[in-house]
């Protein structure tokens, strides 16, 4: 009998959390915007779970801001979020387990500040993603090409995963992982971070890592044919793991395949690293 009564018992608490996560399932709400205000509006509204882009937009500074939130998810459905290079295509200030997804920026940035169990993924940016005061986040399976400073910066924060990423063109580093600047606020020191099977080429850098930036992980990653160096530590006190890279330094790194496919040029990053290379007798 005792035994019949806890099965009961169980059959109703399994009912009940069913229940619950039917409501769940109901509250959940999809929504989709169309301008960059509207984008805004609907992120930052506790009723939408998922806000899916449906056309192109673009705005003459930042486009899409969000503060506070969590849970979420941000899916531009391919479509081209376009705003004035150096402002934020898109901000995300003071986030919790929130996800951007299959954005074009043409000329803008990610913006990450104060975030935390956050992902950025299969995105194209022709900027960069600046990631600060933020930790445990995941940046994957993005294409990050021709800006006039950086590729990915990482300031101020820990334990960031960043991986599957291509990283092309960029006039700064590839990557960069230093302290917070001061006028920032300054202090936090970058620890634990992860580069873990990226492709990084014909930047003037392709990873910078500054003084007091310790057990930095970079791992698997192509880091080829940058102008200026592919890997420069900073300081010896920085503590880098280098495992199983290709780079053009061989006490660092398995050598980069020596092949450069062609010789033509479509930025002055690229054009500098094929004039200087002895193998393109003309570059185009």
């Amino acid at each position: 009998m005792n035994v019949d009564k806890m099965i009961k018992k169980i059959l109703v608490l399994i009912g009940f959390l069913f229940m619950i996560l039917a409501i769940q399932e109901i509250n959940a709400e999809i929504c989709e915007c169309n301008s960059c205000e509207d984008c805004t509006k609907k992120l930052n509204d506790a009723s939408c779970t998922e806000v899916y882009l449906s056309k192109n937009i673009s705005a003459e500074r930042g486009c899409i801001s969000s503060k506070g939130i969590s849970n979420k998810i941000l899916d531009c459905k391919g479509h081209i979020i376009d705003a004035t290079f150096h402002a934020p295509g898109i901000y995300l200030n003071n986030l919790i387990n929130v996800t951007v997804t299959n954005c074009v920026l043409n000329s803008s940035n990610i913006y990450l500040y104060n975030s935390h169990y956050c992902v950025i993924k299969n995105n194209t940016i022709y900027g960069y993603i600046d990631v600060y005061g933020s930790s445990n986040n995941k940046i994957k399976y993005n294409y990050i090409l021709n800006s006039d400073g950086e590729g990915i910066t990482i300031q101020g924060s820990s334990k960031n995963f960043i991986s599957d990423n291509k990283i092309h063109n960029h006039s700064g580093y590839g990557v960069h992982i230093g302290v917070e600047p001061e006028w920032r606020g300054g202090g936090y020191l970058s620890t634990e971070n992860i580069l873990f099977n990226n492709e990084i080429t014909m930047n003037q850098v392709g990873i910078l890592v500054r003084p007091d930036t310790n057990n930095t992980v970079i791992d698997s990653n192509k880091i080829c044919w940058n102008l200026e160096g592919d890997i420069i530590v900073k300081s010896t006190y920085s503590i880098v793991n280098l495992k199983d890279n290709i780079c053009g330094d061989s006490k660092k790194c398995k050598k980069c395949d020596e092949q450069i496919l062609n010789c033509n040029c479509s930025s002055c990053i690229e054009c500098k690293i094929k004039l200087s290379d002895p193998r393109c007798k003309e570059v185009t």
